[in-house]
């Protein structure tokens, strides 16, 4: 009995031992498979993160146009060109450009590169134009264009001159943005133009793809009293209530268009008006191109002309600046005068310009249309001083209307001292230094516009009622007469002539833009880029 006991307990002991064993191997097989099942789950976690992150990566890679770089937090460059409204550089407040820099960097994460361009003073937007060529012809380019501007304009000629500038944009660089404003000044200040062009700037924006912005309307549905948001001593200031508002109006407004995910429209769209299709034969002929053969007197030969693939012939305008007092400058053709301009700058032009300011105000005019250059061409300045003012000469295709002043200062014609200079090595004579500086735009006809303003009823009234649907050939305009004007001045003994150095930025030569973006290349040694203006001045 007592045996049987003993094998009984071993027995159980085994039996025991085995099922303790088992317990284990279990309670280990259970672990490892929840140690695998956790290991997988992670690894499918990070694979998943990391597919995440690929799929951003790579839509912030293929994020293409202003807007979609916007949503994917990729750097984007704007431009802004305007007037006072925009201007950026007055003391004592924080502007509304800067703050909407600040806006989209903490919005979107964006690095934001604002370039501000705008200027303080009376310009139109032809002035405007010339500061866009010379941007893009220093090559660089920008996600998004910012135009403020309307209220000094001249209805008559401001859808020309805008259209242009919008067409140029989309011809040179069809993938960034147009961000055109209607400005406040439409509401706040009524004696300007800006009521009158907020239609005719939303329509040729639309024509263009690009997306309008009205501060008009902002302010209007404000709430606020309009002397709390603008006014003082300039018609276009804001106070910095005002600042904001334009900052976050606009942010607003582009919010809408980054969250649908807003594509740029490449397509360059049939003109409205067709003579401003004459711009896209534009050269801009520098001062360091021309020879200065006497104190007042700049000088440049057709060979020059031709050998930077500059126009010969069309309208003439003339990059310089107004200096207080009496201003005269003449332009002659092969030794015949051709047109003029005579203003009188006032304090008025610059009251509440900062202290140190320089007294002048940068200017681009209209002399005169029908130029046709076949041997040489001049720029007398009444006085030194204004002399060292010029910037250069611009030269575009011709408008019928464009017939410049009739009443100026003559000034003594300077003879030919511009020699034939030699032709660039390897250049055959008469052929441009570059060929890509040869395109030229078949033969374009203009139509005047048939836009009115009261100024230009009270003192163009006869000549619109002439050039009202007028059409005429660009191509080879007629030689023009010498121009009967009102006095002349004592000529001044004449030095040596000079050849004024190039400037560090080298040389400068003309440009076309071309018709089409098929020939739409890089911009070959254009003007040095604009700084952005002091406040009226240069």
């Amino acid at each position: 009995m007592e045996q049987r006991r003993k094998i009984i307990f071993r027995y159980g002991i085994a039996a025991g031992a085995g099922i303790l064993f088992l317990l284990l191997a279990l309670l280990y097989a259970f672990q490892t498979v929840r140690t695998r099942d956790a290991f997988n789950a992670a690894r499918h976690t990070e694979s998943g993160s990391a597919a995440e992150e690929t799929a951003g990566e790579t839509q912030r890679t293929e994020a293409k146009g202003f807007y979609q770089k916007l949503r994917s937090g990729q750097p984007v460059k704007i431009w802004v060109f305007g007037d006072e409204t925009a201007y950026d550089r007055l003391s004592g407040l924080e502007s509304w450009t800067g703050q909407l820099a600040d806006g989209l960097r903490e919005r979107y994460g964006s690095q934001v590169e604002l370039q501000n361009f705008s200027l303080f003073g009376v310009y139109d937007t032809l002035m405007h134009y010339v500061l866009l060529q010379q941007q893009l012809g220093s090559g660089e380019t920008a996600d998004a264009v910012l135009l403020c501007m309307g209220y000094y304009e001249d209805p008559f000629v401001f859808p020309l001159y805008y259209e242009a500038l919008l067409r140029s944009l989309k011809l040179r660089l069809p993938q960034t943005a147009i961000l055109s404003l209607i400005e406040s000044a439409a509401v706040t200040a009524p004696e300007g133009s800006a009521d009158e062009l907020a239609t005719l700037t939303r329509d040729l924006t639309e024509r263009y793809h690009g997306q309008t912005i009205s501060m008009a309307e902002a302010f209007a549905v404000s709430g606020e009293d309009y002397p709390a948001l603008a006014g003082g001593a300039f018609p276009l200031a804001l106070t910095a209530e005002g600042q904001r508002l334009y900052a976050d109006w606009i942010l607003e407004q582009l919010a809408v268009a980054v969250s649908a995910g807003t594509e740029i429209d490449e397509a360059l769209p049939e003109l409205e008006n067709a003579a401003a299709a004459v711009f896209d034969r534009y050269s801009y002929i520098p001062r360091e191109r021309f020879t200065r053969i006497s104190e007042t007197d700049w000088q440049i030969s057709i060979e020059a002309l031709r050998r930077i693939g500059a126009e010969s012939g069309g309208v003439v305008a003339l990059d310089y600046s107004f200096l207080k007092g009496q201003n005269d400058v003449n332009v002659s053709i092969d030794g015949q005068l051709f047109g003029g301009l005579s203003r009188v700058y006032s304090d008025f032009e610059t009251e509440g310009a900062e202290a140190g300011e320089k007294s002048r105000l940068r200017r681009v005019e209209i002399i005169r249309n029908n130029a046709n250059v076949t041997d040489y061409l001049s720029v007398t300045f009444g006085t030194k001083e204004q002399a060292e003012t010029f910037s250069g000469l611009i030269l575009f295709g011709n408008l019928g209307f464009m017939e410049g002043s009739a009443d100026y200062t003559a000034l003594p014609v300077p003879e030919k001292r511009v020699e034939t200079a030699p032709e660039p090595e390897g250049t055959a004579p008469g052929e441009p230094e570059s060929a890509e500086n040869t395109e030229t735009t078949s033969e374009i006809r203009e139509e005047s516009g048939t836009r009115e303003t009261s100024e230009s009823r009270r003192e163009n009234g006869e000549r619109r009622r002439e050039t009202e649907g007028h059409r005429q050939e660009t191509e080879t305009p007629a030689a023009p007469e010498s121009t009967t004007v009102s006095e002349s001045t004592t000529a001044e003994t004449v030095p040596e002539a000079e050849t004024v150095p190039e400037t560090a930025a080298g040389p400068t030569v003309g440009t076309h833009i071309p018709e089409s973006r098929e020939t739409a290349g890089p911009a070959q040694g254009l003007v040095p880029v604009a700084e952005p203006q002091e406040a009226g001045g240069n």
